[in-house]
């Protein structure tokens, strides 16, 4: 079969990257009409539009690669100077004595932090109880081997795992948010999965809008970010509503639960990852 160079970057872009034809109409439909597309897929009309799977893996790979990827920068940007200098700001003139000049062991013990100090491991004295003596040794050893890293080079290990298992711990989270659907409206007689749609399409929303607060600010709009974070909040609101389509108060009051009950999981759930990260890292 002869193909020309456009219908071969055609299907790399439609089969490797999700892009197709639909995707301007489905990104329109995502970003700019809560619920939309959720109704749509319910109500059978799915061949014009992306799948919600498809939707939130792209934009999960787009915000946790970018969240990556300036995590790395501002991490890679930081030195002992810099540390130095913004601790140090509070207690020492700088009109009297140059924060260069300070020793470093004098700086660490003005600061309260003598891990700081040359030579001195940052991890000593720290104590883990997690309920269990074989897991809190576990824990301990390996934050003993963080400890002879430079502070700097320890956080940057840890914060390199904790972001290779925040997407995984995300997608595993899915079915407990749509669960928590499912609860809020059992008397709407929905299939499960009906639900996992709505979650998925949120998320996908979601995690776009955190991409787009997070390039805003790398490229100097901060103004932008206040009224994106907005934005989000009132889309989820006008999600629910135009999907399971009860009144605006009974929607806000299902909103406000969802969004504490939400917070709650994901707090409960970060600290399992945590620690699976402080077993792991390095």
């Amino acid at each position: 079969m002869r193909a020309s160079l456009a219908a071969l970057f055609h299907d790399l872009m439609e089969v490797h990257f999700g892009l197709e034809r639909r995707t301007p109409n489905t990104l329109f439909a995502l970003f700019f009409r809560p619920g939309f597309l959720s109704r749509e897929y319910l109500d059978g009309r799915v061949v014009r539009y992306l799948s919600p799977f498809k939707l939130y893996l792209a934009s999960s790979l787009v915000l946790f690669l970018l969240v990556g990827f300036l995590s790395f920068r501002g991490m890679d940007d930081v030195t002992w100077d810099d540390l130095v200098e913004q601790e140090s700001s509070a207690t020492v003139d700088a009109e009297e004595e140059e924060v260069d000049t300070i020793p470093q062991e004098e700086v660490s013990d003005t600061l309260g932090m003598p891990w700081l100090a040359e030579g001195g491991l940052w991890q000593e004295g720290v104590e883990i109880n997690l309920g269990n003596e074989r897991l809190n040794a576990l824990v301990e050893s390996r934050i003993r081997r963080l400890g002879e890293l430079d502070p700097l080079d320890a956080i940057r290990e840890v914060v390199r795992t904790f972001l290779n298992y925040v997407p995984t711990l995300m997608f595993l989270l899915l079915p407990v948010f749509a669960g928590l659907l499912k609860l809020l409206y059992v008397h709407r007689r929905m299939y499960y999965a009906e639900h996992f749609i709505v979650v998925l399409h949120l998320h996908a929303f979601v995690f776009g809008i955190f991409a787009l607060v997070l390039l805003s600010r790398w490229i100097g709009l901060s103004f932008l970010s206040p009224l994106l974070i907005l934005w989000a909040a009132a889309y989820v609101y006008l999600a629910l509503r135009r999907v399971y389509g009860e009144r605006h108060l009974v929607t806000a009051l299902k909103y406000l639960t969802l969004g504490w009950a939400y917070l709650f999981v994901l707090i409960m759930a970060l600290l399992p990852t945590l620690i699976v990260t402080l077993l792991l890292v390095g």
